[in-house]
């Protein structure tokens, strides 16, 4: 009676700890994206900065090292995606504003038509010699859609400076373009 007792004992501890258990899919927790924030710059003064100077970095995307901003090519993963289409998703929430990549100064901002249009979708007209007799010849238009594999760089405008105050060399990203 008493192996009874610890048998049905043992099956009921085992049974509600099964109940209970969350099984982890993996070695950690994985977060989601919207937990984190965005950790603002700090503040600066004009009186602060010794040294200033703006450039131009190029990110390849073909570099071993930036991978990870290229790739997954498709959207098929649930926890991660390439740099163009964080991007693009970003602007068409309206989180993101995009600017004109010709304008250095951020005065023009795009719509999501012009948007769409800078990757290079976009239309072609072209002239177009039938294959039949009489061969003639009539206007044709191609359209091209935007394909984000085919990001190969991108561009950053930076500005670079020395904090008197903190005693530190600084960057700020101020532009970021495909």
């Amino acid at each position: 009676m008493k192996k009874l007792l610890l048998v049905l004992m043992i099956l009921a501890i085992a049974g509600s700890s099964v109940k209970a258990q969350n099984v982890l899919d993996g070695v950690y927790v994985k977060e989601n994206n919207p937990a984190r924030r965005v950790i603002p710059y700090t503040y600066l003064r004009e009186a602060d900065v010794m040294w200033a100077k703006r450039i131009w970095r190029h990110i390849d995307l073909n570099e071993k090292i930036n991978a990870p901003l290229r790739y997954p090519k498709t959207n098929e993963t649930k926890d991660r995606k390439n740099l163009i289409n964080v991007f693009m998703d970003a602007v068409k929430e309206g989180s993101l504003t995009a600017y004109d990549p010709q304008d250095d100064e951020f005065t023009l901002p795009m719509t999501m038509d012009e948007f769409g249009k800078v990757g290079g979708a976009d239309s072609l007209q072209i002239r177009v010699t039938s294959a039949e007799p009489p061969y003639d010849e009539y206007d044709s238009t191609v359209y091209r859609a935007f394909n984000p594999d085919d990001v190969i760089q991108y561009r950053m405008k930076e500005e670079w400076f020395f904090d008197k105050q903190r005693s530190e060399l600084s960057v700020e990203l101020l532009e970021f373009v495909q």
